[in-house]
């Protein structure tokens, strides 16, 4: 009778010890995930962020090179006129 009980507690041990272990895993891998998806969001942010100041520094060259021919044009004008 003594050794039955012995028996039924190590079984009980060994499988909340094997839950237990599960659970573990289970939690680790889920941080692994949300780590992983932290990453690519900050990742994909930042690549977001760089390419939308590309695109702004981008336009804002176009704005002052058409500016600037503008203002050229305006000027030679102004000179041929003063002639």
């Amino acid at each position: 009778m003594h050794f039955e009980k012995k028996q039924l507690t190590d079984s009980l041990e060994h499988v909340a010890h094997l839950t237990e272990l599960e659970g573990d895993r289970q939690l680790a891998t889920l941080e692994a995930e949300q780590a992983r998806n932290k990453s690519l969001g900050f990742g994909l942010g930042g690549a977001l962020f760089i390419g939308s100041i590309g695109l702004v520094y981008r336009f804002d060259r176009k704005r002052r090179k058409e500016r600037y021919e503008r203002d050229s044009a305006r000027m030679q004008t102004q000179i041929l006129r003063t002639r």
